[in-house]
């Protein structure tokens, strides 16, 4: 559910931004972004070490991470 919460307020974020007609990035979704990014990170190496039956999907969010920091770098 925390994921859930969180996407959500990424979509408010970039709603208010595309309504107020600039490109700004504010640098609190910047910083939010790049934690996120580091947690799905660290989440995605944890998973792909460890030999579970879930441990495939480590490289997914491994994968979200850098599009998260791709994203943010712009």
């Amino acid at each position: 559910m925390v994921i859930a919460s969180d996407s959500k307020q990424l979509i408010f974020w970039a709603s208010r931004i595309i309504q107020s007609g600039k490109i700004v990035r504010p640098r609190t979704m910047i910083k939010y972004m790049k934690c996120l990014s580091c947690s799905f990170a660290v989440i995605g190496g944890v998973l792909v070490a460890s030999k579970i039956v879930v441990s495939s999907y480590g490289f997914l969010f491994l994968a979200m991470s850098s599009s998260l920091m791709l994203v943010v770098s712009f």
